[in-house]
């Protein structure tokens, strides 16, 4: 049974699915880390709850439609130098 669960890297914390939210709740007894997957238009993986840009990160439009050169261009609100993260970048 799970008792504690970082949603969206602890998104109540740090910004959701920023590279310090994930870094900060892999250091804490939580049982797992909650994060969504989108797939960008030329097939990379990346993480970001919404499938549209804007709400926590710059930008607009939808995920499925840009490539990840774009993607991972795009600023993370709240973070002073954070882009949304590939998957193999939130694995590592």
């Amino acid at each position: 049974m799970t008792e504690i669960a970082s949603h969206r890297g602890g998104a109540r914390l740090w910004p959701e699915n920023s590279r310090l939210a994930f870094r900060n709740s892999a250091a804490m007894a939580v049982d797992f880390i909650e994060f969504d997957i989108h797939r960008s238009r030329d097939g990379v993986l990346l993480v970001h709850h919404d499938p549209l840009l804007g709400r926590t990160s710059a930008g607009t439009g939808a995920i499925a439609d840009k490539d990840w050169a774009d993607l991972r261009e795009v600023a993370l609100l709240r973070t002073s130098d954070e882009t949304i993260p590939s998957l193999d970048e939130v694995l590592d």
